[in-house]
């Protein structure tokens, strides 16, 4: 289910989140797949990777996106890719 979240100093980014049930406290236990920002861009920006693992520890909130945020322009391109 694509979740819109907010990291320490980052824009907001639209992705699919799951959890790492058997992480470590303070080890990376999220997975972002196909992380995007609301302005359509791919992040981490230089990335080529499509799947990123961060620690919920970093993640300051965490919200279910509108139909808006789904359907801009640019998050609908890269959400269909």
């Amino acid at each position: 289910m694509k979740k819109l979240l907010r990291l320490n100093n980052e824009p907001w980014i639209l992705a699919d989140v799951s959890e790492i049930p058997e992480a470590e406290y303070g080890q990376p236990d999220c997975i972002l797949e196909d992380p995007i920002t609301l302005d359509g861009e791919r992040w981490p920006k230089y990335s080529a990777d499509y799947q990123l693992v961060v620690r919920s520890t970093d993640i300051i909130v965490m919200v279910n996106p509108t139909d808006e945020a789904l359907n801009t322009a640019e998050a609908k391109e890269l959400l269909t890719e």
